[in-house]
């Protein structure tokens, strides 16, 4: 992995689309969905979304999702970056049960606070899903996003058109 301090990558479309909530307070809206546990079942992270982000686009589902660490993570040994959340625009394919991440902020708190240590964002047309692990708080994390999308009709539903500047959480 190639790792970059700043973003290089916009996609004016998926920032308007999936983060037409701009919010000022970033706990404000977080919802837990659960707990991300260790091989001992303790809980090592809590996991969140905005439900006010949820937001279809053509076959995907769009939500942000928050995975908070109790303890600091660090990504590779020798990157010397280290971060205490992971602020994500995720992509779910609801009917085949598959995810993936288009957009992610690492910050030095967390909640999705302090300092962003490091960014970077993946192109839509080179997304890679993921399927789900069963039993996984990745399962419950899809459950609930596609669970929480708007249906074809109602407001935020029928196109996913953007509404409203992007979220500055990501």
């Amino acid at each position: 992995m190639n790792l970059r301090r700043e973003s290089v990558f916009f996609s004016p479309l998926l920032a308007g689309i999936a983060l037409v909530a701009l919010v000022l307070d970033a706990h404000a809206a977080w919802d837990k969905i659960g707990n991300m546990n260790n091989e001992k079942d303790e809980p090592i992270a809590q996991v969140y979304f905005d439900p006010e982000t949820v937001k279809r686009h053509e076959d995907a589902v769009l939500a942000v999702v928050l995975y908070s660490w109790n303890d600091l993570q660090e990504v590779g040994k020798e990157s010397g970056v280290r971060y205490r959340s992971a602020v994500q625009l995720q992509l779910f394919r609801c009917d085949r049960r598959v995810f993936a991440i288009h957009r992610f902020a690492l910050h030095n708190q967390q909640m999705g606070m302090g300092d962003v240590v490091y960014q970077d964002a993946n192109p839509e047309d080179q997304l890679q899903f993921n399927e789900v692990a069963p039993g996984s708080i990745g399962e419950v994390v899809l459950e609930t996003v596609c669970s929480t999308v708007p249906q074809q009709g109602e407001p935020d539903g029928e196109d996913g058109a953007p509404e409203s500047e992007p979220d500055n959480r990501i």
